[in-house]
Parts: C-alpha cells; structure tokens; sequence
C-alpha cells in the first residue's frame, strides 16, 4: 500500500511514515506479519551498577514469531523501493489509556456524588489528567 499506485517507495518514504506513528513493512520481506515502528522510548530506562540509562527513540521489528526487536537496517533494506504501510496503526499509550482515565474520571464522580471524601485533604484527592 503506498501513497500513489505505482509508485517506488524508499527507505526515506518509510522513515517518514515512522516518523508520522505509521508501521511500515518490506514487500519482499519473506517472514509473515513483520513491521517497523518508531518506538518513542522516553519512559523506557535500564539500571546498570545503580546508574540510570534512558533509552532513545528507535526503530524496532515485530518479528515473525511476534516478538519485538531493535532494527538495523541491512544494504538491501536500504536501497529497496518495494516499502508499504501496514494498513492498521499502533495505539498510541494516549490512546492506550484513555479507558482508564474515563473510568478514574467516573469513579471520582461517584465519589464526589456520594460524598465519599468529605474531610479529605485537597492533596489526598488530586487527580491530574494529561491528554
């Protein structure tokens, strides 16, 4: 699947589909159900002898017997022109979490409505939503 039918799509055609939270695949690719995606690993960290190691974002493989893996790009990945889209796009963990936040948001509600935190402290009951 590409932009325009008929058109050869290269390596950065796909890195700029990574970049805008697209998967994208190799035609050629023989193993089943294999995709690219940029992971945006600001949360992820390692700790080595009690040093902290944040992690940068990469590109990482989901792999043909569904694991997921750091990628390097080989020589022919490199100059092919046979890249597509993977038709389905990756929650985001914004999207991911959203049920959770409505149900955090109705479980307050109910709280609030049946007067469960009368005589808590504003800092026992603060709730902070990014979205």
């Amino acid at each position: 699947m590409s932009d325009t039918p008929g058109t050869m799509n290269g390596i950065g055609w796909a890195v700029k589909h990574l970049q805008n939270g697209d998967r994208v695949r190799r035609a050629g690719w023989n193993g089943k159900g294999m995709w690219l995606a940029l992971v945006d690993a600001a949360h992820h960290s390692f700790v080595i002898s009690g040093q902290v190691f944040n992690f940068l974002p990469y590109v990482g493989m989901k792999t043909a017997d569904d694991k997921f893996v750091p990628w390097l790009c080989s020589q022919t990945d490199l100059l092919a022109t046979d890249w597509e889209l993977v038709e389905e796009r990756l929650a985001t963990e914004r999207d991911a979490m959203q049920p959770f936040f409505a149900q955090a948001i109705l479980q307050l509600q109910h709280m609030l409505e049946t007067n469960q935190l009368k005589g808590r402290k504003p800092e026992d009951v603060i709730v902070v939503l990014k979205m």
